[in-house]
């Protein structure tokens, strides 16, 4: 391969002078690329899995960890079972991070308080219910789960399969309990409210917004109920 350039100081300061550098050596370096990628294959895991650069290191360091730790014997189902759980434990903390950011950007484009819709509709993916919104979002997150990852589990370990995984991330962002809500003195029944995950605050926050917007309500409906109800004369009031 020809030199990039025959100026020195071009060389030496060659990271910001690439425009400068000989366009034969452009080339060159074009074609040395192209022949890389043809000829190398990518490094396989269990079950003839990909391994990517990240997992790759993670792999590395881990296995150079047990080769240097006296008496440790070094393992390779172990190393891989350490990277696919970094893995998958580094995309599920950036998918939940991006499932709140999501959230509250279409909660904020359109204010609460807002319909929840029914906890058990799983299939309603309504845009204009927290529920909803819910569940596209988490819908999309889902497969962005099991594209980085999905192929990486049920290989060689029991860690996570893909569904584990998917319950993983349905638990971090939205935990339901039945719990027994009064609806009069006299009766009360049994609701799936939302009590952990990421959606609670957001469901707190509607739930009192939602309290605060029907007293409110009430309250501009009764007044002038209590003002008629004032302007009777209290003896009339009695003898009917």
């Amino acid at each position: 391969m020809k030199p990039p350039s025959d100026n020195p100081e071009i060389l030496r300061i060659i990271a910001h002078e690439q425009d400068k550098l000989s366009p034969v050596f452009h080339r060159e370096v074009d074609q040395l690329i192209g022949h890389v990628v043809e000829q190398l294959q990518p490094k396989r895991g269990f079950a003839g899995n990909s391994v990517d650069g990240p997992l790759l290191a993670s792999m590395t360091e881990d296995y150079l960890k047990s080769v240097n730790t006296t008496g440790a014997i070094p393992c390779i189902t172990d190393t891989w079972n350490v990277a696919v759980k970094c893995r998958c434990e580094t995309v599920m903390k950036k998918l939940l991070e991006e499932y709140r950011h999501e959230l509250k950007l279409c909660i904020d484009q359109q204010s609460l308080p807002m319909e929840e819709d029914s906890p058990d509709d799983v299939q309603s993916t309504n845009p204009h219910t927290l529920f909803g919104i819910h569940r596209a979002i988490l819908l999309r997150k889902i497969q962005s789960l099991l594209k980085q990852v999905g192929h990486f589990v049920g290989t060689s370990t029991d860690l996570y399969s893909r569904d584990s995984l998917v319950d993983e991330l349905e638990h971090s962002t939205a935990r339901f309990e039945e719990v027994e809500v009064k609806k009069t003195a006299e009766r009360s029944a049994r609701v799936k409210k939302v009590t952990g995950g990421e959606l609670l605050e957001f469901a707190q926050q509607n739930y009192s917004k939602s309290r605060s917007a029907c007293v409110a309500l009430f309250e501009k409906l009764y007044q002038p109920v209590q003002y008629k109800l004032n302007a009777i004369d209290q003896y009339t009031l009695f003898k009917n």
